[in-house]
């Protein structure tokens, strides 16, 4: 990976994404980007190429450090199941480890390497994938009954994120097959856990087999990709299960891509911060100031505090993270970022972007 990483092309954009191919983040990475899409830059052509990681804080690393790589997409949340703790706690990290003097204008204020410019949403449909029976893209309930008759352990592969989405259907199944035991067994993406589940099969039936069977749980794109049979499709406890993605680029890199969404609705902006514990109504005095300017505030969540960089971080201390709209368009912002940098002990505004139009669908 770093050999090939050492070796990207410098007039290619490339794009990272946790991979491989055929995860939920490929999606989201084709809705955003079009491969081989040609991009006027100066007197240059430029080219998007797509580039695979093997974690989220990889994608991050990568973005950060490699001259090549141009843009980053990564999960953030879901709409079933909530953040995504990875991307969540590598935002707070970001900010609590940047060096003083990246500050920004205003005192507290840090200006981190990366930041956000766009968002993606994707529908999520996961389907229960076996690499044994049948053609690629069958679905039959029989084969379904007669293979799992053979087997007292069935192992079933995902990334962690989707145990809560199918937490009705995992019941039920246990249910309907009372004499199997089923155990579940994280990998890094939905994709990597198709891609195992075909190498255990594999090595099994060169070993004779172990009475275990593998599947896996990942979307129907990932069953063509490695083909696979589909066991059993839209297996999600709630419909409309959605992810959001955000797009990344490095803060220096001045130029901006016209992205394929829509640029016509509201500005998100991203907001991140710390305050002091110990002083009553801290984080109401911050979200008084959104109310002041008229705001509005579209989402807050929070992490625990862990400043890497510190060792005596105390428990129960909490970084935040709003997301706000504006629809004036006469906000003195010098004045309203240093009533922020006034109430608080360090923050970071990751971004200004369009908010995507799936968001409303």
């Amino acid at each position: 990976m770093e050999k090939f990483f050492n070796n990207l092309d410098l007039v290619t954009d490339h794009v990272i994404f946790l991979g491989p191919y055929g995860t939920y983040s490929h999606q989201a990475v084709m809705q955003e980007f079009d491969e081989d899409e040609e991009i006027k830059d100066g007197p240059e052509k430029r080219y998007i190429k797509l580039v695979t990681a093997k974690s989220i804080v990889e994608c991050f690393e990568e973005l950060e450090t490699n001259p090549a790589v141009r843009y980053a997409v990564v999960p953030l949340e879901n709409s079933t199941n909530g953040q995504v703790v990875f991307s969540y706690d590598i935002l707070r990290d970001k900010v609590l480890t940047t060096k003083r003097e990246e500050a920004g204008k205003f005192k507290n204020q840090v200006l981190p390497r990366l930041d956000v410019i766009g968002e993606q949403y994707v529908n999520i449909s996961h389907c229960l994938l076996c690499p044994t029976v049948g053609d690629e893209g069958e679905e039959t309930q029989t084969d379904m009954d007669r293979l799992f008759s053979q087997y007292k352990v069935i192992r079933i592969l995902s990334h962690p994120q989707v145990w809560g989405q199918v937490t009705e259907y995992l019941n039920k199944l246990q249910l309907k097959y009372p004499e199997i035991k089923f155990e579940k067994s994280d990998t890094n993406s939905t994709s990597e856990a198709v891609f195992k589940s075909v190498e255990y099969e594999r090595e099994r039936a060169k070993t004779g087999g172990n009475g275990v069977l593998t599947l896996a749980i990942a979307s129907e794109a990932a069953s063509k990709i490695f083909n696979v049979t589909i066991l059993e499709k839209s297996i999600n406890d709630k419909v409309g299960n959605t992810t959001r993605f955000l797009i990344l680029k490095k803060r220096e890199d001045t130029l901006v891509r016209k992205t394929i969404h829509d640029k016509s609705g509201d500005k998100v902006n991203l907001l991140t911060f710390g305050i002091e514990k110990n002083e009553p109504g801290s984080l109401v005095d911050v979200l008084m100031i959104l109310k002041k300017y008229q705001l509005n505030m579209v989402s807050v969540n929070s992490r625990p505090y862990n400043d890497p960089s510190n060792n005596d971080s105390k428990k129960w201390d909490y970084f935040f993270y709003i997301e706000f709209v504006c629809e004036r368009d006469d906000i003195d912002w010098n004045e309203f970022y240093q009533s922020i940098d006034n109430n608080c002990i360090t923050w970071c505004l990751w971004g200004s972007f369009p908010r995507n139009k799936r968001y409303y669908n």
